[in-house]
């Protein structure tokens, strides 16, 4: 019996010890209850998940006490569970840091409002959403067009959109001196770090709204999608494929972008 539970506590340690998950005590048997529970269940369940309900019990009544050494530890910890997710869904490093201060602000003030402790890592993390959603709210505005809705910065306005919204041909004429340059002339300018340097200074010299800038650099050197794009922003797909059509604009109209391709084919 005990060879056939060691392996379940070997993995209940590691994914602690991943998290960097330090207010298990040793009277607390944390590692035996959660491979009993696993053991009993009827049907399969996650390890890494049992774990986590079961800490975010500890985690939950760490936080609730008072000027203790485990309330600052447990605060570190739910900070250091937060802080990715923040940085995958904010524009910038400085957001996500900013994000997340606040929401641990926002958990001390409501732990009374976290009813099921098991849950309280998603307690936490849905505070972070929603202080992510009111700086959208705060920051963009919502347009309406053609029955979607687009979240835009406020500095753009419904006009600039609709600018946009041209047929075809119009686009096909603005795109021709982007549109016509040779794959292999992008990818040899990607390829060393001076020109990319180059390239990505002259894309944020020509293109003034920074979503923009993001959805160039993001999707050209990162090779981010625009789903990808979309959650790192805190907007819709739809919003994104705007703000690539209108960067693509940007850059098709910018002299200093085509001179930078002019001299790649000529190259």
């Amino acid at each position: 019996m005990t060879a056939d539970i060691d392996p379940c506590r070997q993995n209940v340690l590691a994914e602690l010890a991943r998290h960097n998950w330090q207010l298990v005590s040793d009277e607390e048997n944390f590692d035996a209850r959660v491979c009993a529970e696993l053991a009993a269940a009827e049907l399969p369940k996650t390890l890494a998940r049992v774990v986590v309900r079961h800490y975010s019990e500890i985690l939950y009544a760490a936080c609730g006490e008072r000027n203790s050494p485990r309330q600052r530890r447990a605060f570190l910890e739910v900070w250091n569970y937060l802080y990715p997710i923040a940085e995958r869904r904010a524009p910038r490093q400085d957001l996500a840091q900013e994000w997340t201060q606040q929401a641990i602000v926002q958990i001390w003030k409501q732990l009374d409002k976290c009813r099921a402790p098991g849950s309280f890592l998603g307690f936490a993390m849905i505070i972070l959403i929603n202080v992510g959603r009111a700086y959208y709210r705060s920051t963009h505005r919502p347009v309406k067009q053609n029955g979607e809705t687009f979240w835009l910065p406020v500095e753009e306005s419904a006009s600039d959109l609709q600018r946009d919204d041209q047929d075809d041909e119009d686009v096909a004429s603005d795109l021709t001196p982007l549109s016509n340059v040779p794959a292999d002339a992008l990818t040899s300018a990607v390829e060393h770090d001076e020109r990319r340097r180059e390239l990505i200074a002259i894309i944020r010299h020509c293109l003034k709204n920074r979503q923009q800038q993001i959805v160039v650099i993001e999707e050209f050197f990162n090779d981010q999608t625009l789903t990808e794009i979309a959650i790192k922003l805190g907007t819709s797909i739809t919003n994104v494929h705007v703000l690539k059509h209108r960067a693509k604009h940007g850059l098709a109209r910018c002299a200093k972008f085509n001179r930078f391709y002019e001299e790649q084919l000529d190259g």
